[in-house]
């Protein structure tokens, strides 16, 4: 098998091969039209380090890692969407006021949603269900017994 590598200008790496080197592939007909004469696998200028990046994603400290990041970039996110990229006051102590509050904020928010989430939710299979007409008083006798 003769494979040709060429270096382009732009960085971009190729390497080509012609068309009789796939012969008894099953995948030749997907590969090749019937124009061409060889095949040309370009590669991204930033390839050996996307593999280097592809190698250490495997390991699970460095998802774990991420998986942190993640929440802050969500947190900062966050913030930055309430207000905190601009001062509405001028100032250093009113931009940093704002910004507590902000944080403040959108960490009651986070607080209270993990607490709504261990509180049991209120059975709300009864609440669409109307009362029976004889459970009910009427207004009379509600305001005879309020007298």
């Amino acid at each position: 098998m003769s494979t040709d590598f060429r270096e382009g200008k732009t960085g971009t790496n190729a390497f080509c091969w012609p068309k009789e080197t796939c012969g008894s592939c099953h995948l030749r007909t997907a590969c090749f039209s019937e124009k061409q004469k060889a095949k040309r696998l370009q590669l991204r200028p930033n390839f050996a380090e996307l593999q280097q990046l592809r190698e250490r994603w495997k390991d699970q400290n460095v998802r774990e890692e991420y998986r942190i990041r993640s929440q802050c970039e969500r947190l900062v996110n966050q913030v930055t969407r309430h207000g905190a990229r601009q001062a509405r006051t001028w100032g250093l102590q009113a931009a940093t006021l704002q910004c507590n509050l902000i944080v403040m904020r959108s960490n009651l928010g986070i607080l209270a949603r993990k607490l709504a989430s261990l509180v049991d939710p209120p059975d709300n299979s009864k609440r669409d269900e109307l009362p029976a007409a004889e459970d009910c008083a009427s207004g009379a006798e509600l305001l005879e017994t309020a007298a």
